[in-house]
C-alpha cells in the first residue's frame, strides 16, 4: 500500500508540515521503468540504485569555508538515482521531478564526455533538467579521473542513469547537492570501486563547481552521505580544517528544527556573499602579516576560524580596514591563493571577519547547548534550567540571523518578516530562534521551535498571516524521519 507522498503544498491551500517522503519501493521502481522507457537499458538486470537526502544548514554557514565550526542536519526529501550498463558506448540521462509526468532525456557519446573539456557539454541552461544533466556528466568525468588514477580506466561500454527527485527547495543548493550524492553513490556501486566517504564528497563538490555552485563545500556532501537514519533527527557537528566530522547530536523531543521556504528572491545575495568570503580571506592575510611584523609564526593552516573570538576583538579587529579597494589590498598584501579579488571592488574586511569568526563561535555554542538537551545527554537538563538552554540556542540563531542582516546586508523582508513573527511570544509559536540559511532564487529560513501541538497550530496561524501579508504561501518541512538516512545508509 502506498503511502502519503509528502510534497510542499500552500499553507493558503492546505496548511501542513510535511516530513514523510514517498514509499522508497515506489521512487526506486519509478526511477527503473525510467530507464527501460523506450529500450534505454539494455537489461532489467542488474539495475544499480542509490537514494540521497536534502541536507540544511543550520548554524555555522560561511564559517565552513574559514576553518570553523559548522551545524548541519537532513530531511526526509530525498533524490534517487537508478544506473544500467549499455552496449553501444553511450551516456543516456533521464530525469524526472516528484509529481512532474513529464521527462527529459539526452544522449552522450561516453568516449568523447571522458577526453573533452567538461565545459563543452555542460547546459547554461540552468532549468532543473539542465542542472541535473550537468551533474550526471560531471559525475562521470569526477569517476573516471579517479578510476585512471588507480590505472582502471572507466570502461567505454556505456551507461543509462535515472534520476528523480522530491527535493524542491528553492533557492538552495540542497537539492543539487542531494542529487549529486546520489549519482557519485549509484556509480561507485555500478562499477564496483572502493570509494571513502571523503573521496565521495570531495567530487560532489567538484561537481557542484563544475555547475557554478562555488559556495558548495565537502561538509554538504558529507552531510548527505552519512547522517544517522532512523525515527528522530539528528545535528551533524563539523570542524572544517577541512572538513572533520565530529559526531551526531540526537535532537530533544521536546523542540524541532524546521526549514521555512520562502518564494521571496534575491539573486544578487551569491555574489554578495562570495565577495564576502573574499573580504574574509583578505582579513586572514592582514592578520598573518601582523604575526609577522612582530616576529611571531602565523597559523599556517590559513584558517580564519583559528583565531578565537577573543583575541580578535582585543588585538585584531581595529587593524583590519572597513572598506579596501581590491586594487590597494592587492598592492599592499599581493594576490590571495583560490580567490579571484575584483581591483575596482570595494571590500568590507573588517565586517566580513566579524561576521564569519562570529558565525564559527555561535555555531559552537549552538551545538554545544543542543548537546546538553539531548536525549543521550549524560547530565539532562530538567525544569528552568531546561527551558533557559532552549532559549540560549535560539537567541544564538537570531545572533546569527542579525549578524547576517545587519554586517552583510543579506536578508529579505519576507525573512525578516516570518523570523520576527515567529519569535514574537505575543503573536507567533514561541520560536527559540530563526535565522537565514540560503538567499537566492528564494529564501530558506530555519527555526527552532517548541515540538507541540499547540506550537504547531500557533506556526499555522503566522504562515496564513504571511500569505496574506505577502500574497505567496510558504511551505515547511520537518527535519529528520525515517528516510532522512545518509546515501551510505540507504
Amino acid at each position: 500500500m502506498r503511502t502519503n507522498v509528502a510534497r510542499p503544498i500552500p499553507f493558503a491551500a492546505k496548511p501542513l508540515i510535511f516530513s514523510v517522503m514517498a514509499n522508497a519501493a515506489d521512487d526506486k521502481m519509478r526511477v527503473i521503468n525510467m530507464l527501460m522507457l523506450e529500450g534505454k537499458c539494455a537489461s532489467v538486470e542488474p539495475i544499480t540504485s542509490a537514494s540521497a537526502p536534502a541536507r540544511l544548514d543550520v548554524s555555522g554557514g560561511m564559517a565552513s569555508h574559514t576553518g570553523g565550526v559548522v551545524a548541519q542536519c537532513t530531511m526526509g526529501m530525498r533524490a534517487i538515482v537508478a544506473a544500467a550498463r549499455r552496449e553501444d558506448g553511450q551516456l543516456w540521462i533521464c530525469t524526472c521531478r516528484a509529481h512532474e509526468e513529464q521527462r527529459a532525456h539526452k544522449m552522450f557519446e561516453m568516449r568523447t564526455i571522458l577526453h573533452s573539456h567538461v565545459q563543452k557539454y555542460l547546459f547554461i541552461n540552468q532549468a532543473t533538467s539542465s542542472t541535473w544533466f550537468n551533474l550526471a556528466i560531471s559525475a562521470v568525468r569526477h569517476i573516471g579521473r579517479w578510476m585512471e588514477s588507480t590505472t582502471t580506466p572507466l570502461p567505454h561500454h556505456g551507461i543509462s542513469i535515472g534520476i528523480y527527485s522530491d527535493v524542491a527547495l528553492r533557492g538552495s543548493i540542497a537539492g543539487s547537492n542531494a542529487v549529486a550524492t546520489a549519482i557519485v553513490q549509484c556509480l561507485c556501486d555500478h562499477y564496483k570501486i572502493s570509494v571513502s566517504p571523503i573521496e565521495k564528497a570531495s567530487m560532489v563538490a567538484g561537481m557542484l563547481v563544475d555547475i557554478g555552485i562555488k559556495q558548495a563545500h565537502t561538509v554538504d556532501a558529507l552531510t548527505a552521505l552519512c547522517a544517522p537514519a532512523g525515527t528522530g533527527a539528528y545535528l551533524l557537528r563539523y570542524r572544517c580544517q577541512p572538513h572533520q566530522l565530529l559526531g551526531p547530536i540526537p535532537i530533544a523531543g521536546d523542540v524541532q528544527l524546521l526549514a521555512i521556504e520562502l518564494a521571496s528572491a534575491d539573486t544578487a545575495a551569491v555574489v554578495i556573499a562570495q565577495q564576502m568570503m573574499t573580504a574574509g580571506q583578505m582579513g586572514m592575510r592582514v592578520i598573518q602579516t601582523v604575526y609577522r611584523d612582530l616576529g611571531l609564526e602565523p597559523d599556517a593552516s590559513g584558517y580564519l576560524g583559528n583565531i578565537s573570538p577573543g583575541l580578535y576583538k582585543r588585538y585584531f579587529r581595529a587593524l583590519l580596514a572597513r572598506r579596501m579597494r581590491g586594487r590597494d589590498f592587492v598592492r599592499t598584501y599581493g594576490e590571495l591563493q583560490g580567490a579571484a579579488i575584483d581591483l575596482d571592488h570595494v571590500y568590507h574586511v573588517r565586517a566580513a571577519a566579524d561576521h564569519l569568526i562570529g558565525e564559527g563561535e555561535y555555531a559552537e555554542n549552538f551545538l554545544q547547548t543542543m548537546e546538553q538537551l539531548a536525549p543521550n545527554s549524560d547530565e539532562p537538563l530538567i525544569g528552568p534550567a531546561r527551558i533557559l538552554s532552549k532559549q540560549r540556542a535560539g537567541r544564538l540563531l537570531l545572533a546569527s540571523q542579525h549578524s547576517y542582516r545587519l554586517r552583510l546586508g543579506l536578508s529579505s523582508a519576507h525573512a525578516d518578516w516570518i523570523i520576527a513573527r515567529l519569535t514574537d511570544a505575543a503573536t507567533g509559536c514561541g520560536a527559540y530562534g530563526a535565522r537565514v540559511t540560503e538567499l537566492g532564487d528564494g529564501s530558506l529560513v530555519v527555526a527552532l521551535a517548541p515540538n507541540s501541538s499547540e506550537a504547531t497550530d500557533q506556526l499555522l496561524g503566522v504562515i496564513s498571516e504571511y500569505g496574506r501579508e505577502f500574497g505567496a504561501s510558504p511551505h515547511i518541512y520537518r527535519t529528520g524521519g525515517m528516510r532522512s538516512g545518509g546515501a551510505l545508509l540507504n
